[in-house]
């Protein structure tokens, strides 16, 4: 029911993300994950999305989207800012933060 709004609006973001606690739903359940949030946003004309393959968390999400932003703004596609964003956060992390579910449930959709 809410992907009609979304649709609706027009919109033609050319990067899409979402940062809420479970973005794209079980990666078992593959028919879901397509349909969840990255379909309307698809739709709405997004030509990237940044996309959580399962629940992330918060603290460690908010330093990888921090990092993202910054190296788009320095030049980097979606996909190379996001590879920027993980290694230089696993550099920082420390103890068991380093581990990957911490950093490697992002991924891009669509063209970087």
């Amino acid at each position: 029911m809410w992907r009609l709004p979304v649709r609706r609006l027009g919109l033609k973001p050319p990067i899409a993300g979402g940062v809420a606690c479970e973005v794209g739903g079980d990666v078992a359940a593959v028919y879901h994950d397509v349909l969840g949030m990255t379909f309307p946003l698809i739709v709405a004309g997004a030509r990237s999305i940044l996309h959580a393959q399962w629940s992330v968390d918060q603290e460690s999400t908010s330093h990888l989207m921090r990092e993202v932003v910054q190296a788009i703004a320095k030049g980097s596609d979606l996909a190379e800012a996001l590879v920027i964003a993980q290694r230089r956060y696993v550099q920082r992390a420390k103890g068991l933060r380093r581990l990957p579910y911490y950093w490697a449930a992002w991924r891009v959709i669509g063209k970087s």
